[in-house]
């Protein structure tokens, strides 16, 4: 069977609705994951249960229109991708993150550039460091042409990880909420957007990598008011401050799996991207301000119900 789209992933969250999207418009695609039983059997979809490390090399003598990938978390999982894809397919889409810049305003593409990272020697495991290792693994030893998508935190109801409704959760429970800094502002995106995204990609042939967040970045003490708002209660906010994880207003992250009181979208310093680039391509992002008060609404609802 020739697929003329593969996915690594695409069993959950964006991933799925990028999948469905694509089947709708009656395109071939063969997915690569180890939860495929978790998506329905259709005429133009060919399922292939398994881990990437070891259903990649197998796959040498095919060759694909577009490669979405989802499940690159590593320097090897990078070096994998090029070695089974060199010479073989159109377009390779990789899910970065925002993760790879530092804090700031206004962060374009040019914040971070992969081919100033030459250190491939010492393997990263924390996020941030695994997704810049990985685009200069693409970038620099690639013979395909290469798409990076740099997403923020994505928001979205069908997202398996239940991270942020525990968080509402535990609001709502104690009327108390932690973050590092209210004024700091951040990027968002809602999950449809960035699956939206990602398919309106596949036929553009963009090279390098691509910003992709709402339109609006949005101050924590602002998102908080949403939460007060749809709770109907005021809520005792603690400004907390982890110095060790100060440096980056990702490894917050890291803080929050400590500390489960601390708002998991809490950042320590603004951090928001521009993405004029996709805009002057064509592609219109949701503002924020359209869709993440009836998202916070229907997670308040949820968690109270």
């Amino acid at each position: 069977m020739f697929s003329e789209i593969l996915i690594l992933g695409g069993t959950n969250y964006v991933g799925k609705s990028l999948l469905y999207k694509l089947l709708k418009e009656n395109r071939k695609v063969s997915i690569i994951s180890r939860s495929c039983h978790k998506v329905k059997d259709h005429p133009n979809l060919e399922k292939i249960n398994g881990e990437r490390i070891l259903i990649l090399p197998s796959l040498k003598n095919r060759e694909w229109e577009v490669v979405y990938d989802q499940t690159c978390y590593s320097l090897e999982d990078a070096e994998l991708s090029c070695l089974s894809f060199n010479g073989k397919i159109g377009t390779y889409i990789f899910t970065s993150s925002q993760a790879v810049y530092p804090a700031g305003k206004n962060l374009c593409e040019s914040d971070y550039n992969p081919y100033d990272l030459n250190n491939f020697h010492k393997i990263e495991r924390a996020y941030n460091y695994a997704k810049r290792q990985a685009e200069a693994v693409f970038y620099q030893k690639a013979y395909f042409p290469v798409t990076t998508v740099r997403f923020p935190i994505i928001l979205g109801k069908n997202n398996p990880n239940k991270r942020f409704q525990s968080d509402i959760e535990l609001i709502l429970k104690t009327n108390t909420v932690s973050v590092e800094n209210l004024e700091a502002r951040l990027s968002l995106i809602d999950s449809t957007d960035a699956a939206n995204f990602l398919y309106w990609l596949h036929n553009k042939k963009y090279q390098g990598p691509i910003n992709a967040c709402s339109l609006g970045s949005i101050c924590l003490k602002d998102f908080i008011k949403h939460i007060e708002l749809y709770a109907k209660t005021p809520l005792h906010i603690n400004e907390v401050k982890y110095q060790k994880y100060s440096q980056h207003p990702y490894l917050v992250h890291s803080a929050w799996e400590k500390d489960r009181r601390l708002l998991s979208v809490s950042i320590s310093n603004h951090w928001y991207m521009d993405q004029s680039q996709a805009l002057q391509m064509g592609y219109k992002f949701h503002h924020t301000h359209d869709w993440l008060p009836s998202y916070l609404k229907d997670i308040v609802h949820d968690s109270s119900s």
